[in-house]
């Protein structure tokens, strides 16, 4: 690597090791967790939502069958 890559990899790795023991700062003093709790319910409901509708597709293309419309269908 030429000196410029060199620099700039030192520069990401400096970068790097500062945001990470600003996590690690942030994890002690319960501000991490408190984040992650805040985001949790928003996080799952987003996930939840796309599931559905990819569940939705699929069942519209006859791929996916719930459990007590399988005996039904057949």
């Amino acid at each position: 690597p030429t000196e410029e890559e060199r620099a700039e990899i030192a520069e990401k790795e400096r970068l790097r090791k500062k945001r990470h023991e600003a996590y690690l700062r942030r994890k002690a003093n319960g501000w991490q967790n408190a984040y992650y709790q805040k985001h949790k319910a928003a996080k799952k409901a987003a996930m939840d939502a796309k599931k559905e509708a990819i569940r939705a597709e699929d069942q519209a293309n006859g791929v996916y069958y719930l459990p007590n419309q399988k005996g039904e269908s057949a």
